[in-house]
């Protein structure tokens, strides 16, 4: 589940090599500020191998005072990106060479196995038969464990404590000349929103994922309309709302929101600059989950369908799931429900299940416990204290059974500070 990534010496310092995603947005985020956490658990610089056209070209204009991002001359450029690709090499035949002897030791295996039946056999000689297909068969069961339960991909605890990173000079006074020019004022305060639409996939958005069953993800779709009442309470406190996404979204022409999506002067490195500045993030289930992470954004996460995955790291952090009707079973699935191992085996299945978008209450009521958090105005419900425990104890059950949440889920225990939003619990 790991990504390119490879630790080299030049002299005596250690340089993380790292060759992020460059095609999915929220897994470039990931990648990018987990490789800048294992560099500063190892006192290491980082060095991130660029795609000629990344999605988020802004992320590589971060810099962090805890981990210094280098931009050598092209001559250690293509040294890192050799490093990169023997590493790549030398998995490649680690994995070739574990094949082979794991098939290596099931065949024997089945010859220990068919000698130790056999009376002609003396009985000193099947008894070291015995312990060598005893061995063999613990050398099998140990491989077979390992491909059945692999680290997560997600490393959770490593990103509980924030990197601080922000924009290197130049592109922080590129950024700020654009911003200005959007009409984003240098002393604003700003709150991000985005809301996941159908033109990002233009569809193509089913996946198989087992015989017989179909995950849909246009279920993480939401109607930007549903935020404006949060918005509009968010301009009331004097916030410019910075509308996030892609040219394909719906325009939104609102009081007091600056819609970056649709303007013609979008650029990634805006947006990266906009979210690094804002008090937080509303939003869904999107890559900006994973680039929130880079820049240390709080997010209130609206219309969740799959909690686990999508549970907040860090604090401040809101989950807000929608509301998932039960169509088999005519019923709407409670909290509970939706970490269960019936819903997860066939998540986002719109054949049994109807999803239902956050009302704009429930979003608004949500944006004002965030703001409460932010301001140290919050406390933590017994019912928020529940539900976190309890999907901490799914999350390490279904862990065992579903590679989505293994890949996902818990990581050395921890699966995030965020807590259900307060809206989430009133109608259960």
């Amino acid at each position: 589940m790991n990504f390119p990534r490879t630790t080299v010496r030049l002299g005596a310092k250690r340089v993380l090599v790292a060759r992020p995603d460059p095609q999915h947005y929220g897994h470039l985020g990931l990648e990018v500020v987990m490789s800048l956490a294992h560099a500063r658990e190892k006192g290491a610089d980082v060095y991130f191998v660029r795609p000629s056209n990344p999605l988020g070209s802004g992320v590589f204009e971060l810099e962090s005072s805890q981990v210094r991002v280098l931009r050598p001359p092209r001559m250690f450029r293509e040294l890192f990106r050799t490093c990169i690709s023997w590493r790549n090499l030398r998995e490649r035949v680690d994995g070739w060479r574990e094949d082979l002897r794991e098939e290596f030791e099931r065949e024997l295996l089945l010859e220990a196995s068919r000698y130790v039946e056999d009376p002609t056999i003396p009985d000193e000689v099947r008894t070291r038969l015995r312990d060598t297909r005893r061995r063999l068969r613990v050398a099998v069961e140990h491989v077979a464990e390992g491909k059945r339960q692999p680290p997560p991909y997600y490393e959770r605890r490593l990103l509980r404590t924030p990197v601080p990173v922000q924009l290197h000079a130049a592109a922080r006074e590129k950024a700020e000349r654009e911003a200005q020019a959007l009409g984003i004022a240098p002393d604003a305060r700003l709150v991000c929103i985005h809301a996941r639409e159908p033109g990002y996939k233009r569809g193509a958005e089913i996946h198989e994922t087992k015989p017989g069953a179909r995950r849909d993800d246009s279920t993480r779709n939401a109607r930007i309309e549903t935020y404006l009442d949060a918005v509009d309470a968010l301009v009331q406190r004097g916030y410019t709302v910075v509308r996030l996404g892609d040219p394909t979204m719906t325009p939104l022409s609102h009081p007091g929101v600056v819609d970056l999506a649709t303007s013609p002067a979008r650029t990634n490195l805006l947006e990266i600059y906009c979210l690094l500045r804002s008090d937080l993030l509303i939003g869904g289930e999107s890559g900006l989950i994973g680039i929130t992470c880079v820049t240390n954004t709080p997010f209130l996460l609206a219309n969740a369908t799959e909690p686990i995955s999508s549970y907040p790291i860090r604090a401040p952090g809101l989950i807000l799931p929608k509301t998932v009707v039960d169509e088999q079973e005519g019923r709407q699935l409670s909290n509970l429900d939706l970490i269960g191992f019936d819903y997860q085996s066939q998540l986002r299945d719109t054949r049994r299940y109807r999803y239902v978008d956050n009302t704009p209450e429930q979003i608004r009521q949500a944006t004002e416990e965030m703001l409460e958090w932010i301001g140290g105005r919050w406390t933590e419900s017994p019912a928020q204290r529940a539900y976190h425990d309890a999907i901490v104890s799914a999350a390490n059950d279904l862990g065992r059974r579903l590679y989505y949440i293994r890949k996902w889920g818990l990581h050395e225990g921890f699966l995030g500070d965020g807590r259900i939003a307060r809206a989430a619990l009133a109608t259960q």
